[in-house]
């Protein structure tokens, strides 16, 4: 079968207009399938985000624990030997005794206690007790003022040089 020039334009013409449409559709598609994947992008990311959030926060929570528990280990082990220290000692029972008035029998105004407990590699505990005087309240204004000294300003010179203006 034989087509003549013009049935074979037309035929032609139509195939064309068919493969434009079918390249205008897959545009169109390609298009739609662009927006879609830039929203799973940023899904994707979101979560993504949320989820590097949610392992920082169980790690923080994780080293909080190790932290108080370390801190109440220590806490158990100063009152531990807080507690060997008046055991050892031979205290008197306390008797009551009328006191002249402004009279303070308490040691803990006049000392400081600081309480250190080590422990050691074969899991017993070495306590150690410092006590020390406490600085009269003329000592510790005299150690600020030194300290205040030493410190410098954040601004520098820069007052020094407006006085000598």
């Amino acid at each position: 079968m034989r087509y003549s020039k013009p049935q074979i334009i037309t035929a032609l013409t139509t195939i064309v207009k068919i493969q434009e449409k079918i390249i205008k559709a897959n545009a169109a598609a390609a298009r739609i399938y662009k927006a879609e994947l830039k929203e799973t992008i940023k899904l994707y990311e979101r979560a993504m985000e949320n989820w590097l959030s949610a392992i920082d926060m169980i790690a923080g929570y994780e080293k909080d624990k190790k932290i108080i528990w370390a801190e109440r280990n220590d806490a158990v082990r100063d009152y531990n030997a807080i507690h060997q220290l008046a055991s050892h000692a031979a205290v008197p029972p306390l008797r009551h005794y009328d006191l002249p008035e402004n009279m303070q029998l308490d040691p803990s105004q006049e000392y400081d206690f600081n309480v250190k407990s080590t422990l050691m590699e074969s899991g017993r505990v070495r306590n150690k007790l410092i006590v020390s005087p406490k600085s009269l309240p003329t000592q510790d204004f005299k150690k600020k003022k030194k300290k205040r000294k030493k410190r410098k300003s954040k601004y520098g010179d820069l007052f020094k040089r407006r006085k000598g203006n």
